[in-house]
């Protein structure tokens, strides 16, 4: 019953000030805490969870928001697709020039499938650091 909205700036692949906005039925306009910013412009709605794919944020029906953190899927998301071999449960999330990742919708686990330039971007190189230590 809500729509959904974010803003993004236009280069920040490591999260930023931007948020995620809820309107309601009624018009009321709630900027959610769970705002982690980035440039995300990937949307899907995944039919077979129910639940919305907006930037690195993951709505069910009922408005409960949860995060894929931009340490975990680092990069401008650009792009979600339905995954090829499990799309009950799975889909595939590209960026800019970061890489491809497969996101677990269920879970959010997410799987580094392709590694691009972002080893070069000074913005993006701290957080593969981390990444490579969990």
């Amino acid at each position: 019953g809500s729509l959904w909205v974010i803003t993004y700036g236009p280069h920040c692949p490591v999260g930023g000030s931007d948020k995620l906005y809820q309107i309601t039925p009624d018009l009321k306009q709630i900027v959610r805490a769970e705002s982690v910013g980035g440039t995300p412009a990937n949307r899907l709605i995944h039919r077979e969870t129910n639940q919305l794919l907006i930037g690195p944020y993951v709505i069910d029906a009922k408005g409960d928001v949860r995060v894929v953190p931009p340490a975990k899927m680092p990069g401008r998301l650009t792009g979600a697709a339905r995954h090829l071999v499990d799309p009950a449960n799975k889909v595939y999330v590209a960026t800019m020039e970061t890489g491809l990742y497969e996101l677990d919708l269920r879970t959010l686990v997410v799987k580094t499938l392709i590694r691009e330039n972002g080893k070069n971007d000074s913005a993006i190189s701290n957080l593969l650091k981390m990444e490579t230590k969990e």
